[in-house]
């Protein structure tokens, strides 16, 4: 990064503040419809406190973002509390806000406040950017709130209407400066096209897919592929899984050098951006346990076992305890930058339809050897990312699919998933 200044925040600049509050909170994860005066307002108000303290981060003259605060006396001593941390979006993702954070965390410490506290949103890349400083989730109080009932269904309105213009704009130019240029265009060096394998404990793959039956009357596979929620809880052979693999994420030819990889699904200007881990139940030759597939040496590696492989699955999964009889779980992680290298800003529309000719893929080759599957974007990414080692801000699980051995007789207990079709006469 280039030359910047870190300086206290000053009262003179509460406009410039409000500029950068209302931009920042109008946009995910908060969605928040903020006014710049009334954010204006809102920063004086703190900044006013004789206890308050912030800092601001300007670069080439302007300010770029600033974090707020200030501090309150209990029992047990002087806690301080961040109320803001926000960064003008034009300046995001170039590391502004961690800059601010941790000077602002080393200029507390030095302070010898008792606790230092914050309010974010729970879901979101947040709670995972804070984690990385040492905050956790404070159990012993909760947060209560009075609101008029009219106002709930303009939220809802609000998030949708900004989920349905990040389909349909997720390409568009505006607010964007016109001199902007991804890292591609910047001659910055490329991500790795996938991640190096990080235990000793690694399994080379079946490559002779002859010995399966596969059913070649794609037709018949396009017309019978559907979702199986219901699994005989049996193992599927390392081959099976070798072929599942290959089928969704093999890497067929490296494009130049080493520029990008040729794969058996498509993805937008062949970033393949997705990581597949995996929690194995039953797979026969490998032990129970989380995996990590290799697909430049089409190889995978144990990461290591799982207490309770079942209750894992379904707290990932939220909840949704049928998954925990499937054979294998393949979870879908994205490593962002791998796509953002390339399309910068844009790049996460492509990210999300890439995710869908994955999963789709896997479909078809399940149901050509006869298995099922189901895919889930009931996601929980703190769970997820814990188990495979992530970081949840650079790399997150947000998909994931079962598959398992089905029979036909279970079609009944398949068709239960939509009784209630049935029961309301839908």
């Amino acid at each position: 990064m280039n030359e910047y200044v870190i300086r206290p925040c000053e009262m003179e600049h509460v406009k410039r503040y409000g500029e950068i509050y209302a931009a920042a909170f109008s946009g995910e994860p908060w969605f928040d419809n903020w006014k710049a005066e009334n954010a204006e307002i809102h920063v004086k108000e703190i900044l006013e406190s004789e206890q308050s303290y912030g800092l601001e981060y300007i670069k080439d003259d302007e300010i770029c973002g600033f974090i707020l605060g200030s501090s309150m006396l209990f029992s047990y001593g002087r806690t301080f509390e961040i109320n803001d941390l926000a960064v003008d979006p034009k300046y995001q993702g170039k590391g502004i806000g961690t800059t601010l954070l941790e000077r602002f965390l080393s200029d507390l410490k030095e302070q010898g406040y008792a606790g230092i506290h914050m309010i974010t949103a729970t879901d979101g890349y947040l709670p995972e950017f804070y984690k990385k400083y040492g905050f956790r989730k404070v159990t012993q109080v909760m947060l209560m709130g009075l609101e008029e009932d009219e106002e709930v269904p303009d939220v809802i309105a609000e998030r949708i209407k900004a989920g349905r213009d990040f389909i349909m704009k997720f390409n568009d130019v505006e607010g964007i400066p016109e001199d902007y240029e991804t890292d591609q265009y910047l001659k910055k060096p490329q991500p790795p096209l996938a991640k190096a394998p990080v235990t000793g404990q690694i399994t080379d793959l079946p490559k002779d897919f002859s010995v399966l039956d596969i059913d070649n009357d794609f037709l018949g596979i396009i017309n019978r592929r559907k979702s199986h929620r219901v699994y005989t809880d049996e193992a599927i052979s390392l081959t099976d899984l070798s072929y599942l693999l290959w089928c969704t994420q093999g890497v067929k030819e490296i494009r130049g050098k080493a520029y990008a990889t040729l794969r058996t699904v498509p993805s937008g200007g062949a970033r393949h951006p997705f990581e597949c881990y995996m929690a194995i139940r039953k797979v026969e030759g490998l032990e129970e346990g989380l995996y990590h597939y290799l697909p430049m040496t089409h190889q995978i590696e144990r990461l290591g076992g799982i207490e309770d492989m079942d209750a894992f699955i379904s707290e990932s999964l939220c909840e949704q305890t049928w998954a925990a009889k499937s054979s294998v779980v393949f979870y879908y992680s994205c490593v962002f930058y791998r796509a953002e290298w390339r399309y910068g800003v844009w790049a996460h529309g492509p990210v999300l339809i890439d995710a869908g000719h994955v999963t789709e893929n896997l479909y078809l080759a399940s149901e050509s050897i006869g298995l099922g599957g189901c895919a889930i974007a009931a996601v929980e990414p703190a769970p997820s990312n814990k188990a495979f080692g992530l970081d949840g801000v650079e790399e997150s699980v947000f998909y994931a699919m079962t598959v398992g051995t089905v029979k036909e007789e279970d079609r009944e207990a398949e068709a239960e998933f939509y009784a209630f079709v049935r029961e309301e006469g839908l």
